[in-house]
């Protein structure tokens, strides 16, 4: 999570406020001490613009991996 809200240049702040947390709240889940309940991970998906099918998809074992914007990487496949 922290990957992509660097690369979308947002605070945890502005993050957290988003989505209706707080920000100890929204940092427990980037340090992994924490889960967000599924309603907050579809909230967290949207508002990062990405498809939270895909993410569940790598999370079962799909192969192929996807950018913070949901679409498929070309030539990055893993080969097990």
């Amino acid at each position: 999570m922290r990957r992509i809200r660097v690369a979308r240049r947002k605070t945890t702040k502005q993050v957290a406020d988003a989505l209706g947390v707080t920000r100890q709240t929204y940092e427990n889940w980037e340090n992994d001490i924490t889960q967000p309940k599924i309603n907050q991970f579809i909230s967290l998906c949207t508002y990062h613009c990405i498809d939270f099918s895909s993410i569940f998809s790598q999370l079962r074992g799909n192969k192929s991996k996807t950018n913070i914007n949901g679409k498929r990487k070309h030539n990055e496949i893993n080969r097990s």
